[in-house]
């Protein structure tokens, strides 16, 4: 072999060498730019048990200015304070508070939590020395099949839906009642007939409207402050002929991320940010994301995190920024913490 074969085979082979290296470090590289997932998973948190920091029968998430994280626990009668990556910051029974179901938060810190079972809301203010315990209470049956929900604005007016009475009592900052609204006479009036009515939560959204649930006719009923009403949000399924046709749309309706729009039936489970509303499908495991006009931004399956067989859809809450969605697995006692891009 002469010199200068032998000086060329060492600079084929770190020819061949770079080109190598120039590879491998092209793909990560293609990795970091490509775009986000829509819902991008962050973490999820939470151990069942009867202990404080601990989960049980969860019912109701909130979150306060600073990321928070509150939830009432129904198995426990716990009041529990996470930080956003689920680190226990406070645990409180209460001997008055029997059934927690609802929980509220507002700017100052102020916790809200609804008793179906004796008709009450439960307000803790905090205090620098000790807490401030207060019973706000309704004029209204007592009863565990009730539901209470609640959910305080930016002027701290408190909204309270009493699912068996039909209306919407709302309360001032120093706990009076200052007015009281139906959201859907209408539907009040059929729920008489059937001695039914499936409406709420009620939910303060991020745009400074009151929203109210109505599972029953797939809609979002949407109020200013005085309990005027809006409009409504709606998502209607469209008909099937066949059970096997329906069958595949709710599937096509769980796997799709292409804002293309929801097939599904709405729960009561939903979340209202500045921009967006967030809602679960009946299913339990496709979120639904409208923008605050009714039109479909996306539908995102929640299913590998949640599992498929959800038999209870997943409590809602979102930072006040809007940035952050937790969603409370009831069923695993768990919260799973998504980063919102977009």
């Amino acid at each position: 072999m002469t010199t200068k074969a032998r000086l060329a085979l060492p600079a084929l082979f770190l020819s061949l060498l770079l080109l190598s290296g120039c590879s491998q470090l092209s793909a990560p590289a293609h990795a970091q730019n490509a775009a986000p997932s829509p819902l991008q998973f962050v973490s999820n948190w939470g151990t069942k048990g009867d202990d404080p920091g601990q989960l049980d029968d969860p019912q109701s998430i909130a979150v306060d200015t600073v990321g928070n994280v509150y939830i009432a626990n129904a198995g426990n009668a716990f009041i529990e304070k996470f930080s956003s990556n689920g680190t226990p910051l406070l645990a409180f029974q209460e001997n008055r508070l029997k059934q927690p179901q609802s929980i509220a938060v507002d700017d100052g810190g102020a916790m809200y939590i609804t008793d179906p079972a004796r008709s009450t809301i439960y307000v803790v203010f905090p205090r620098s020395e000790r807490d401030v315990h207060r019973i706000l209470r309704l004029r209204t049956r007592p009863s565990s099949e009730n539901s209470l929900s609640v959910s305080v604005d930016d002027e701290g007016m408190i909204y309270v839906l009493d699912q068996d009475a039909g209306k919407v009592f709302t309360f001032s900052p120093r706990l009076r009642l200052w007015r009281s609204w139906i959201p859907s006479p209408e539907r009040v009036r059929v729920s008489y007939r059937k001695r039914t009515l499936n409406m709420g939560p009620v939910h303060v959204g991020g745009d400074g409207n009151v929203y109210v649930a109505d599972p029953d006719s797939n809609r979002l009923l949407r109020f200013d402050h005085l309990g005027r009403f809006l409009g409504d949000i709606s998502s209607h399924p469209p008909k099937m002929d066949t059970v096997a046709e329906s069958s595949a749309a709710t599937s096509a309706a769980g796997a799709a991320h292409d804002g293309s729009p929801a097939l599904g039936t709405i729960t009561s489970e939903f979340a209202v940010s500045r921009k967006y509303i967030f809602v679960m499908d009946v299913n339990a495991t496709t979120l639904h994301v409208w923008n605050l006009d009714g039109s479909s931004k996306l539908d995102f399956d929640l299913s590998d995190r949640l599992g498929q067989m959800q038999h209870r859809a997943p409590a809602l809450a979102l930072s006040r920024d809007g940035k952050d969605l937790y969603v409370l697995d009831s069923v695993n006692c768990r919260v799973l913490r998504y980063r919102v891009n977009f």
